[in-house]
């Protein structure tokens, strides 16, 4: 995958960007993480190869956020067996 970072002078995994505005082929797995740890620094090209930047959604923005969790006995329930002890 193309990957294009924003200011040079920087290797990361044996992939080095030289100069500002530079394109490296990395591992898609690889371009993901970076993007998602710093998508104003990293960025995919468009589909014409242009240095300019379009963003693109990493994939754990995409996935739902599970349902919340929700506490066993509600606010002034008693469980069985736990009348007369302090509650954790």
């Amino acid at each position: 995958m193309l990957l294009t970072k924003a200011t040079g002078g920087t290797a990361i995994a044996g992939f080095e960007w030289e100069h500002d505005g530079d394109t490296v082929d990395v591992p898609i797995e690889l371009a993901v993480e970076l993007i998602t740890i710093d998508p104003v620094e990293f960025s995919v090209p468009d589909s014409k190869g242009d240095s300019t930047f379009s963003e693109i959604t990493p994939a754990a923005e995409l996935s739902e956020s599970p349902p919340p969790r929700r506490r066993k006995g509600g606010k002034g329930e008693v469980e069985e067996g736990t009348e007369g002890k302090d509650a954790k």
